[in-house]
């Protein structure tokens, strides 16, 4: 595991990739909405925003209507839930007109940019406010080193 300034853990495409699953796995089926960009809540209140701090995070990194978020948002959910819950990528990609090279390219260009802006952050120390957010959001992750 690589690491970066202050002693945190280096954020590669891979552990993005990772906690976005783990978002969906968590909270599979919660509906969420945009009150406004830059904003996803519970609909319910008892329900734990939590592990949605990456998933929120990435339109902060990618953009609102980004397709590279699209797809990840869609490939995180189809292999959290094994397409049960959304559908299936090819699905997705079926009625959208997407080749599959054309969605898997973009969700991890995706994964990328999110890990090279959290490193960016953490080089600036400005993602010590945010990275203990992230990783409290999704503890299963932190316990093993993600």
């Amino acid at each position: 595991m690589t690491v970066v300034s202050g002693g945190a853990s280096a954020w590669t495409a891979e552990r993005v990739c990772t906690a976005a699953i783990q978002a969906f796995r968590l909270l599979p089926t919660m509906p969420v909405y945009a009150p406004r960009r830059g904003g996803l809540a519970a609909v319910l209140p008892e329900q734990d925003a939590g592990p949605l701090a990456i998933l929120s995070f990435s339109e902060t990194v990618l953009g609102y209507d980004a397709p590279e978020r699209r797809a990840l948002l869609v490939w995180a959910r189809a292999k959290a839930t094994g397409g049960d819950v959304g559908g299936s990528i090819r699905q997705y990609c079926a009625e959208h007109g997407l080749s599959l090279n054309t969605f898997t390219r973009r969700h991890k260009r995706a994964c990328q940019r999110i890990a090279d802006a959290l490193n960016q952050a953490t080089a600036r120390t400005a993602v010590r406010e945010v990275a203990p957010h992230l990783e409290a959001s999704v503890p299963e992750l932190a316990a093993t080193g993600w």
